[in-house]
């Protein structure tokens, strides 16, 4: 196994005496935010392309948008309105199956 994704609420995750015994990767803390990366290659992978910074850009202004807003909510083709839950989950789908897409094409 190369790599994995994995939750835990164990605190002993973030223990630094802890952290050699772990071959962890990255950690990213839900409670504070933060993300600590303990692999130079995956820091160097850390920076959004210009195209990655567009999309988190343009994802923030609708949600913002439909936040300061909510009475001129607006639908997205005839699909989930704008800035919504449904409409943001839709979004970072297309996103994962193009960059998955590109990935295959790539190998």
């Amino acid at each position: 196994l190369s790599s994995l994704i994995a939750g835990a609420s164990n605190k002993c995750f973030i223990q630094p005496q802890m952290m050699p015994q772990f071959a962890l990767g990255a950690l990213a803390n839900a409670e504070t935010g933060e993300i600590h990366i303990f692999n130079e290659r995956l820091e160097r992978t850390r920076k959004l392309s210009s195209r990655e910074r567009k999309f988190a850009d343009d994802l923030a202004a609708k949600v913002q948008a439909r936040h300061a807003a909510p009475q001129e909510r607006v639908r997205d083709g005839g699909r989930d309105e704008c800035g919504s839950d449904a409409w943001v989950r839709a979004r970072f789908e297309e996103y994962t199956q193009r960059m998955l897409q590109a990935a295959a094409r790539h190998t």
